[in-house]
């Protein structure tokens, strides 16, 4: 309202100015003060906000597009930024492909339509740990919650996405639900859910293909690890599947370990697809026999349909990628939980169930020995959590179970310290 009136104001000026003689306009000039036009006391009142860790009055923000000024109210240096962007397209990128690397990085440099400060900022603070972390995240979450929902946007889908996982990942599950629900939301209102026909620039047309369906998987991916209701159903949407755009080899210094350009669509159409059968699987109400045997034939032919550089099997001596490793520890999660409920009276679950427990352990191991837990996604700690769940029920074994405590106490995010206490309960009851 103060911008409203103040552009209002300049306007009556240029008029006066417009219709005035020589001699008036020397005098209306004169008199004319262009300090600030609202007078002590008439500035609108703000209340405390907390954001993360951060508390601060509305007023003293500095405007949402002034990044230089937001970086420095949050304390954020130059540097950071380059090492978060880094590092989450080495480690996070796999399980958040909502996000089109290639038009992000693009437009970072050159402030385009793809890039945006949340965006920037969310991204960094999925990327970066501790305290600079937080202030990634503070100034992400005060971009978004003084302008991101006056203006939906593409970039604000994303943000909002990545800000879910944050929060889930550090314990806070209602807020990270809330925030996931604002992108789905928004992503309907920007009519995501229907392909662009009226685009005629293929760039554009995918990068959107690439923003729904990925949030698509985010979708199943949260409502799997938190047990609430899917969002987006894929009989609401009119999306064709996304292609591959011409490779830019500039973009090599942001790939994810090992993930190379000719396998990083394969990957994301692959979790595409597991998505789907997730959503089937969340949305039966009761699984009865045959609905099981179904969706565990769907699990299997998704996993004999993977391309050779996607295979992974626990007697493999190759590299373990974090692309590869999201891609089986979501799949024999998923095969755990289905069979679980059941695994005690079903001879052929409960192999299935004891097939995938020791796929799951065997993929933290390696992926431990080979790069550390430090740095491992939301989709690790779900994995181990389930793992920890089928042993208890099943064979408890304490040496394995003792392994998966370890992991979580060697993973950086809160939720595996709130993971790690409900496994030893498991343990001591075992």
């Amino acid at each position: 309202m103060a911008l409203e009136n103040r552009v209002a104001w300049f306007e009556n000026f240029v008029g006066r100015l417009k219709r005035a003689s020589s001699t008036e306009r020397d005098a209306i000039l004169d008199e004319i003060s262009l300090d600030d036009h609202l007078r002590a006391g008439t500035r609108p009142q703000s209340t405390p906000r907390e954001f993360g860790s951060f508390v601060y009055e509305i007023d003293d923000l500095p405007a949402p597009s002034d990044m230089s000024s937001v970086a420095q109210h949050f304390g954020i240096q130059d540097s950071w930024i380059e090492q978060g962007l880094q590092s989450f397209f080495k480690w996070q990128y796999p399980n958040c492909m909502f996000i089109y690397r290639e038009a992000f990085i693009r437009d970072h440099y050159q402030c385009g339509e793809y890039w945006s400060p949340s965006l920037l900022y969310s991204i960094c603070a999925l990327g970066s740990d501790g305290d600079v972390s937080e202030r990634f995240f503070a100034a992400a979450e005060s971009i978004l919650m003084v302008s991101g929902l006056e203006k939906p946007c593409l970039t604000t889908v994303q943000a909002f996405l990545c800000m879910a996982f944050f929060e889930i990942g550090r314990g806070n599950l209602s807020k990270g639900w809330n925030f996931s629900g604002m992108a789905f939301r928004m992503s309907q209102d920007l009519g995501l859910q229907r392909d662009p026909y009226w685009i005629s620039n293929p760039e554009d047309v995918q990068i959107r293909r690439r923003i729904y369906w990925g949030a698509y998987l985010a979708d199943k991916l949260i409502s799997l690890f938190l047990g609430k209701p899917v969002s987006l159903h894929e009989d609401d949407g009119m999306v064709e599947g996304v292609d591959r755009l011409p490779d830019l080899p500039e973009m090599a210094p942001w790939l994810p370990a090992g993930l190379e350009f000719e396998s990083a669509l394969p990957s994301f159409q692959s979790l595409v697809e597991l998505a789907k059968i997730i959503q089937r699987m969340l949305t039966k109400y009761a699984v009865g026999a045959d609905v099981l045997d179904s969706l565990n034939l769907d699990l299997h032919r998704w996993q004999e349909s993977l391309p050779d550089s996607l295979k992974w099997n626990k007697w493999a001596t190759t590299n373990l990628y974090p692309h590869v490793a999201v891609l089986h520890l979501i799949l024999n999660s998923v095969r755990l939980r289905l069979n679980l409920d059941v695994a005690v009276s079903s001879p052929s679950s409960r192999v299935m169930c004891l097939s995938s427990i020791g796929n799951i352990i065997a993929l933290i191991r390696k992926y431990r020995a080979q790069h550390g837990l430090k740095k491992a996604s939301l989709i690790f700690v779900y994995g181990i959590v389930q793992a920890a769940t089928g042993i208890t029920m099943l064979e408890p074994c304490t040496t394995q179970l003792n392994f998966l405590i370890q992991s979580l106490d060697e993973c950086s995010l809160g939720l595996a310290t709130q993971a790690k206490k409900r496994v030893e309960i498991m343990r001591g009851s075992a």
